[in-house]
């Protein structure tokens, strides 16, 4: 699997916390596949330079950006 650029994540990341700013609800693919609809409690960010994530209410530890519905892959 090729590693993505940092500039690449960076991008999906500031398009992510523009159209979803934190208080916002979005949909999330969980492990076993249902759909989930919950809301942003921290922006988005890049975890330990490898992955871009996002904090989610009700959601213990981050979820990476690909399982939010709606948003495409980077």
């Amino acid at each position: 699997m090729k590693r993505k650029s940092q500039a690449t994540m960076q991008a999906a990341v500031d398009k992510f916390n523009e159209r979803h700013p934190v208080g916002s609800t979005v949909t999330v693919i969980r492990d076993l596949g249902e759909k989930e609809a919950r809301t942003v409690l921290h922006p988005a960010t890049i975890l330990s330079g490898h992955t871009p994530v996002v904090w989610l209410e009700g959601i213990r530890g981050c979820y990476i950006l690909e399982r939010v519905v709606g948003f495409r892959r980077y």
